[in-house]
């Protein structure tokens, strides 16, 4: 399942990041991160749901020479217009949008790199997976949740994993 998950997030990178150049004279860097957290996605009366993500995990540059491993964190909110097949009817996430506080500390050399993100997809899917895109389209990225297509946020359903991929 692992290996699915990550190639399945690779070839959505490689899609993103052939609409995309960087933007200096040198070639940017990849950076691949996955963990495991807490997804919680909760509906409101209006029809439209909150969004909370956290949890932790590893980074690599795997084109990178020398490059260090990173520990993870992450946290954030958002919202979304329904909740797919969580939602009466519904089928499709529209408009989702979490911004996502992310904290990477280089084992190496012990540095330090904290930056805020937007996962976000025009139109996705809830629950079981996720595919959303990562500050625009300089990556990609998959959160697996919800096993049985549970939908409410008692414990343990909210576990997830999450693995993206995007340009440094």
């Amino acid at each position: 399942m692992k290996k699915a998950r990550l190639a399945l997030v690779a070839i959505m990178a490689m899609a993103a990041f052939g609409l995309v150049s960087p933007q200096s004279s040198q070639a940017a860097a990849s950076i691949i991160c996955n963990g495991a957290g807490r997804l919680e996605a909760t509906p409101q009366p209006d029809g439209t749901a909150v969004w909370t993500v956290s949890g932790g995990g590893r980074c690599l540059e795997p084109l990178t020479p020398n490059s260090q491993p990173r520990i993870l964190t992450f946290a954030g909110t958002g919202t979304s217009t329904g909740l797919g097949l969580c939602s009466p009817g519904g089928l499709l996430v529209t408009n989702l949008q979490i911004v996502v506080d992310v904290h990477m500390f280089k084992t190496g050399d012990l540095g330090f790199d904290s930056e805020q993100e937007v996962w976000s997809a025009p139109v996705t899917l809830f629950p079981l997976a996720t595919p959303f895109l990562v500050n625009g389209l300089a990556g990609a990225g998959l959160s697996t949740h919800r096993i049985f297509l549970n939908c409410g946020n008692e414990n343990p359903k909210p576990a997830a994993t999450f693995d993206f991929v995007r340009l440094l």
